[in-house]
Parts: structure tokens; sequence; C-alpha cells
């Protein structure tokens, strides 16, 4: 092999051992922020969550597993959030019902206590309540997505409105009233 194809084989080798070693610290970075997304302050959580989709989509799976750190993340960051995390989070607590739903009630209620008071809480509901996760898939116009929109909606709702229907503790009324707004959700949907 003449001299100058190997030294411009070995530039290219440098070269690229050198950028993988420059992209891992990224990766290791990214990590690191999913990790501490707990120690965050709730707006720099805020903003962690709208830039970065792998650790937003993590932490809403997190929350919708109803589990109790998950659902304390949910507490300290619905405050700070904005349009499009407001809607996830919410979407994803309500979800949280299914699989906790004395919980995830109780956070609603915490939640809806320290921003608008009492008296807003019934307007809070309609979103963590009412919302599947097949509010956000683009179905229109295809038969097949629009079924399985419908059958996702009406499973997820039903579950909801059975986990709500469980619950005994101070936060009956929001319970009850989570369920009302389920039940107007699963009939919108299956009248469609």
């Amino acid at each position: 092999m003449p001299k100058s194809l190997s030294s411009v084989l070995l530039v290219l080798f440098i070269q690229s051992a050198c950028a993988s070693k420059t992209e891992a610290p990224l990766q290791v970075q990214s990590e690191a922020e999913a990790r501490d997304l707990f120690s965050l302050s709730p707006r720099e959580a805020v903003s962690l969550l709208a830039k970065d989709e792998a650790i937003a989509s993590s932490a809403y799976k997190g929350i919708e597993s109803g589990d109790s750190k998950w659902l304390d993340l949910y507490k300290r960051v619905r405050p700070a959030s904005d349009a499009s995390v407001s809607e996830s989070i919410d979407q994803s607590v309500g979800l949280a019902i299914i699989h906790n739903p004395t919980a995830a009630i109780d956070a609603i209620v915490e939640v809806s206590k320290g921003e608008m008071g009492q008296r807003a809480l019934l307007q809070y509901l309609h979103w963590p309540c009412g919302a599947t996760s097949a509010d956000f898939s683009e179905s229109e116009g295809n038969k097949q997505k629009e079924r399985v929109a419908k059958d996702t909606a009406s499973r997820e709702l039903k579950a909801k409105i059975k986990a709500l229907q469980s619950i005994k503790s101070n936060n009956l009324k929001t319970a009850k009233d989570c369920r009302e707004i389920a039940q107007q959700a699963l009939k919108r949907w299956t009248s469609k």
C-alpha cells in the first residue's frame, strides 16, 4: 500500500476514533440527566421533558405506572409545566388511575389545590380523567387506525372507571367526579 494511502487511512481512523470518543460523553450526559430528573428544579425538569423525547417518554411511563416516586415527580413538576408537557403529564397521571387509583387521585387533588384552589378542581380533572393514549393517535381517515383508537380508548376508560370505583379515601368526591368525566369520554368514543 502506498504511503499516502496508508496516511489517509490512518488519519480517517484517528478521526473516527476521536468522533466516537466525543459522542460517548453526550450519551452518558443524557443518561445522567434522566437519573437527575428527580433532583432538578421543577422548571429545569420541565425543560428537560420538553427537549428530550427519550427522557420524557420514560418519565411519562413511570408516572403511568402509579409508582409513588413517579407520582411525587408529577406533583413537583406539574405546577411548573407548560402546554405540551402539561397535556402529556396529565394524560400519564390519568392512566396511573388504572394502576394506583387512590394515589393518582390524591396527587391530582394536591396539584390542583396548589395551582388554582378547590373550586377549579372539576375543570382541572377533565384531561387526566377523560384522556386516553388514543387521544394522541392520528387515525382520522384510516378506518383500521380509527377502530384501534376506539378500542384502546374504550379499554382504558373502562379500566379507569372500574379503578375509580374502588377508591375509599378522603378524595371520594373527586374520584366520583373523575369517574363521571371518564364515563362521558367513553360515551363520546363509543358514539364515533
